[in-house]
């Protein structure tokens, strides 16, 4: 039980700060190009992956998920 409770807390964390990179990249976007040099969320899913890998990709997963409906 321990570890699950683990597992969902360590998850949870991946979910939160991939949003909060994903919303960070949208905030380097050049206005006329629409485009970012940098794309911080992509960096934090492979490094978290690489580090605790597979267990985190759910998330990755729902970071991505839920950084599509922050504004």
């Amino acid at each position: 039980m321990k570890q699950l409770l683990s597992l969902v807390g360590l998850n949870l964390f991946v979910c939160a700060l991939y949003a909060v990179a994903n919303v960070t990249s949208y905030a380097l976007v050049f206005p006329p190009e629409e485009y970012s040099v940098v794309w911080l969320a992509g960096g934090v899913g492979v490094a978290t992956v690489l580090i605790f890998g597979r267990r985190v990709l759910v998330g990755v997963i729902l970071g991505a998920i839920l950084s599509q409906y922050l504004p």
